[in-house]
């Protein structure tokens, strides 16, 4: 059961349907839930210790929000490490490597762009190309 809270919590977190400073009221996520009290404790300390929330007092907790330095950072690392990443492929590829890359440049640049996507839908709808 405890596994489930931190799941179902973890998703909504991930994908925006609870926002930062949005409250977690121990009860609240209990009752829409039903697992428990004891999982829903559980997971949220979990949750506390990824960084993903934060407590306020004994009974409730809050979506951690977003340090803009510290994304910043995340960016340019996530960009420095794939730098290096690419600067590596090149280095090692040989020419069916390369023939791939091509044969894959060409499929992506005539698959259309979603024009949305919820993260409740099963599937995005496409924008003509």
């Amino acid at each position: 059961m405890g596994a489930d809270a931190y799941d179902r919590l973890r998703q909504e977190l991930l994908h925006g349907t609870l926002m930062p400073g949005d409250r977690l009221r121990v009860a609240d996520l209990n009752d829409r839930y039903r697992l428990g009290l004891t999982p829903i404790r559980e997971a949220l300390m979990r949750l506390t210790s990824e960084g993903l929330v934060s407590w306020e007092s004994h009974r409730s907790a809050r979506v951690a929000g977003i340090d803009i330095e510290e994304f910043r950072d995340m960016v340019r690392t996530r960009r420095e490490i794939g730098r290096l990443c690419l600067t590596r492929s090149i280095e090692l590829g040989d020419t069916v490597w390369e023939a791939e890359i091509l044969r894959s440049f060409h499929l992506l640049s005539r698959t259309p762009f979603p024009s949305s996507c919820d993260a409740t839908e099963t599937a995005c709808r496409f924008s003509p190309m």
